[in-house]
């Protein structure tokens, strides 16, 4: 249902709808559309959206509710809301159009995630994850009004941790992106050699993503994975406008032995992170026990190559891999 009071003095618009989906984009890679700086937040009316299921292509997220009223230079954005079955997100924003600033649209997002494997399930990211409790905290910002949002234009700063999981081995090919994010593909490399640790799965005690959104890029400060049997860091970027990974991913079996370590990051003082990967983790680099891969190409087709300590491709015939003709 749809109710509106279009009266001059405060007009305002209610939508209660039982499903509302936003379908995804046309393929290709295009140019945003030019800012509109005639846009005046307080010629925008005041709306309440309550959509009972809200799907993003094709993507279940669950229960949305946003509401958002003009100020003099502002529209607020008092509460935006989703609710799941295993997640739930709470945030606020505001769209500000003045002379100092120009227009500009922010959001502050905070997530719940009482059990990922159920949430990437209900997303249709199935056989990925098993348990894994965690939060997301966003901040991101864009220029133009909220529906002026283009990848091309967002930025920001991100935090993502999952502590207490297990992830499963998957194929080749399934959701390449996501297997890449959550260590699954480099994975598969570690299994041609360590099969009886990962046959069915490996439980990780922490796994993190941090860092900055700058013009559509997706950077990372600090992206780790940690079990008792290994320890897996990666840096790099994802481009979020043109589908696009540039990653390089590191992986040691001894540091995800070192139960100091794993204490030391399962609870972290000031600094803990920081001394792991610049001190320890980069003398474990000139160690044979270290894997190196480079993941680069689109989300959907990219080359995952060994290299060397520093950043240089290994040719075959140097692999550290030890079984004779092993691959991916």
């Amino acid at each position: 249902t749809i109710k509106a009071k279009p009266r001059a003095a405060d007009p305002r618009y209610d939508l209660n709808l039982a499903y509302f989906h936003l379908v995804e984009a046309p393929k290709g890679i295009a140019p945003p559309d030019p800012i509109n700086s005639d846009l005046r937040p307080a010629d925008y009316p005041s709306v309440s959206l309550n959509a009972n299921t809200f799907v993003v292509a094709k993507k279940t997220l669950g229960r949305l509710l946003v509401e958002g009223a003009p100020a003099v230079d502002n529209w607020n954005i008092s509460k935006v809301s989703l609710d799941n079955t295993d997640i739930s997100t709470t945030g606020s924003g505001q769209w500000v159009n003045d002379a100092e600033s120009g227009s500009n649209s922010s959001l502050t997002l905070l997530t719940t995630i009482d059990e990922a494997g159920g949430v990437l399930d209900e997303m249709q990211f199935n056989d990925l994850i098993r348990q894994g409790q965690g939060r997301f905290n966003g901040e991101l910002r864009w220029i133009g009004a909220p529906h002026e949002f283009d990848f091309a234009r967002l930025n920001g700063e991100f935090d993502l941790q999952v502590n207490d999981g297990e992830l499963i081995r998957v194929e080749s090919g399934a959701g390449r992106l996501i297997g890449l994010l959550n260590f699954n593909s480099i994975l598969r490399r570690l299994t041609l050699d360590f099969r009886d640790v990962f046959s069915s799965g490996l439980k990780f005690d922490k796994m993190q993503y941090t860092g900055i959104i700058a013009e559509g890029k997706a950077i990372m400060r600090e992206a780790f994975m940690l079990s008792p049997a290994v320890f897996v860091q990666m840096e790099g970027n994802i481009d979020l406008h043109r589908e696009e990974i540039d990653m390089e991913i590191h992986a040691s079996p001894e540091l995800g032995g070192n139960l100091a370590l794993l204490s030391a990051i399962a609870n972290p003082t000031a600094g803990a992170v920081v001394f792991l990967t610049q001190r320890i983790f980069k003398d474990q680099m000139r160690s044979n026990s270290l894997l190196s891969y480079r993941a680069l190409g689109t989300w959907k087709d990219f080359e995952l190559a060994e290299i060397d300590s520093d950043g240089q491709p290994v040719s075959k015939k140097s692999s550290k891999n030890k079984p004779s003709g092993a691959g991916e």
